[in-house]
């Protein structure tokens, strides 16, 4: 299959061209290399080797990401659409597992291991459970340096790092960038495409390295994502949460979801977010952004279902 590379960039114009270097140091290179530039003012203007097949789009979405990617893959007609977030770069024969990957029978998705740029060993992310009751989400194999033998195991979705096939990329219409433009855009897509009875599946053998990543206490990711932009990404947070298994969750899930788990970890956040080194009117203003986004949430239409 051909391979495109699709990479969504916001001012991070270093990273970017880290990334796309390691993308053609040896094993299989992509056949394009897609650069969005979600930046309104169009500040991406890296530059490459005269021969390698790659472009920049400027898209100015912002804090759309799943946009970002569905303008990526819908410039081009490789077969397989390869998303990659422009602060990871990768190993030498990623894109060639990748690739294999998805041609097997049956796979809709396809990951590889995400390890810790700091500590290259480490694993960040090897695939994703998440409850649908509990709403928590697992990373599978978060600080490990020893994996399972197996060459591949299930995964709900996946963060940063995901290649789909362009023809089920087709069928499912994309991502979802009017409901979910950002945060949680890959989970939705993930459960479209399994309900085409196709598998989406971490590789065990294709490698990519990961600069930062969420905290797992949530004050400090809160915070973090309110010093980087501001109150919409912290209520775009809190709103697909709600709204993610508003649209999946079964119905006794869903009450359970939306009637006991989200309330607590509103709580616990809220309470994480008091407990930091803040003034006081930061956290006013990402404890109202969390509630903002939880109201949005909760109460946009889902068709088709009540609560």
């Amino acid at each position: 299959m051909t391979i495109a590379v699709i990479i969504p960039t916001f001012r991070r114009e270093a990273q970017v061209k880290r990334l796309v270097t390691t993308l053609f140091e040896g094993g299989r290179s992509p056949d394009e290399v897609i650069i969005v530039d979600n930046d309104p003012a169009a500040s991406c203007h890296a530059s490459w080797p005269s021969g390698w097949p790659v472009r920049i789009v400027c898209a100015g979405l912002g804090l759309n990401l799943a946009g970002a990617r569905n303008r990526g893959w819908r410039l081009t007609d490789a077969d397989l659409c390869v998303f990659i977030d422009d602060d990871n770069f990768v190993a030498p024969n990623t894109l060639e597992v990748l690739n294999k990957g998805a041609s097997g029978l049956n796979v809709g998705l396809v990951a590889p291991i995400i390890y810790e740029t700091g500590r290259p060993s480490r694993v960040w992310c090897g695939g994703v459970r998440r409850s649908m009751w509990t709403t928590r989400t697992h990373f599978l194999h978060r600080g490990s340096v020893e994996l399972p033998d197996a060459k591949s195991w299930s995964t709900d979705d996946m963060p940063d790092v995901l290649a789909i096939p362009r023809k089920v990329l087709e069928e499912v219409a994309g991502f979802d960038e009017v409901h979910f433009p950002f945060h949680y855009d890959e989970a939705d897509i993930a459960e479209r495409i399994r309900r085409l009875g196709l598998q989406s599946i971490v590789l065990r053998d294709a490698s990519v390295w990961h600069s930062g990543g969420p905290d797992t206490d949530p004050g400090i990711e809160m915070f973090r994502a309110f010093e980087i932009s501001g109150s919409p990404r912290v209520q775009f947070m809190a709103y697909a949460r709600a709204y993610f298994h508003r649209r999946h969750a079964t119905r006794t899930q869903r009450i359970t979801a939306l009637g006991l788990f989200i309330p607590v970890w509103a709580l616990m956040v809220a309470v994480a977010c008091m407990r930091q080194r803040k003034p006081i009117g930061q956290k006013r203003d990402v404890i109202l952004a969390i509630l903002v986004g939880l109201i949005r949430g909760y109460t946009r239409k889902v068709p088709g279902r009540r609560l």
